[in-house]
């Protein structure tokens, strides 16, 4: 099917309300925002907008508006980031990790799995394990983090989608910067989750059993090979960020206008992917919201179908 080029008037959008240039800024190509502000690939500083990174301590990325928000200041804050540790066990016999730690950062070491000593630290909410090598989590991960809300596993060397999480209360997952491939069915447990962070792995799917994240805003996608997106994406009803640039996406499923986006600062990513030029209009005329109406008219069915 030939998509006629996209136009500079309002009157090209496909039946959408003209919006502000706020809500359509993301038909540009900024600067990769998966990208720390030093232009290198440090998931250390991985925000939604890198230029106004907030301290690893607030650890859930944020945009005006959302509800996803860090917790109040803990009782116990431990950071032992870039001291090039292979293992902790200095750490426990020095008492430098308290049973008590509540917030813990051991990004830019030498890890190479989870210590053990982390899986008896059962008060922590915050876990900071970025640019290590770990490659999976130990089986029944979960059960040793029964408080756990936020996990960075980005910038390490996974593979596969980590199998130890079950129903670990996380409202913050990044495995940003990784080699995942597929993410598997048990992310449906993972029901509490508001921000999921997944860009540049490999992936070439998303599983149908992401119609359980019923609470997540946030989902970054960016950078990977995705070809499709399930129709049971239509349940993330909350979600307000979806980056889902630089794959390999000609269409987005109808089912994809049931999503609102209907809350103020609601953003939407969709460039270098071979969409329809009908789709890239929508957004520029009536952002996030404008692409779900599009893709959920007589119009774009009718085009759908025949694809």
């Amino acid at each position: 099917m030939n998509e006629s080029t996209a136009k500079s008037s309002s009157s090209s959008c496909p039946g959408t309300p003209s919006h502000s240039q706020s809500d359509s800024e993301d038909l540009e190509e900024p600067g990769d925002e998966d990208q720390s502000p030093s232009g290198k690939d440090d998931p250390s500083t991985l925000s939604i907008e890198p230029q106004k990174a907030r301290p690893i301590s607030t650890f859930i990325h944020t945009k005006p508006g959302l509800a996803v928000s860090a917790p109040p200041p803990p009782e116990v804050f431990i950071s032992h980031t870039g001291k090039r540790l292979g293992s902790l066990s200095s750490l426990v016999s020095s008492e430098a990790l308290p049973s008590n730690t509540t917030i813990l950062q051991l990004g830019k070491n030498r890890l190479k799995g989870i210590p053990k000593e982390i899986l008896g630290l059962s008060k922590l909410t915050h876990l900071n394990l970025f640019g290590n090598a770990i490659e999976k989590l130990p089986p029944h991960f979960n059960s040793f983090m029964p408080a756990l809300k936020f996990l960075n596993l980005a910038g390490n060397k996974m593979t596969e989608w980590p199998q130890g999480l079950g129903a670990c209360p996380l409202l913050s997952l990044d495995l940003s910067f990784n080699k995942i491939r597929l993410m598997r069915e048990n992310i449906k447990y993972l029901t509490n989750l508001k921000a999921l962070y997944l860009s540049h792995n490999k992936l070439i799917s998303v599983p149908d059993q992401i119609s359980n994240l019923v609470n997540l805003q946030i989902l970054v996608l960016g950078h990977n090979r995705l070809r499709s997106l399930p129709k049971s994406i239509s349940s993330l009803k909350s979600l307000q960020l979806f980056f889902v640039q630089q794959n390999k996406l000609s269409w987005l499923p109808p089912e994809f206008g049931e999503i609102p986006f209907d809350v103020p600062g609601c953003k939407l990513k969709l460039y270098k992917n071979p969409l329809p030029n009908r789709v890239f209009e929508a957004l520029r005329c009536g952002g996030a919201s404008g692409v779900a109406r599009y893709v959920n008219s007589a119009e774009y069915l009718k085009v759908y179908q025949k694809r």
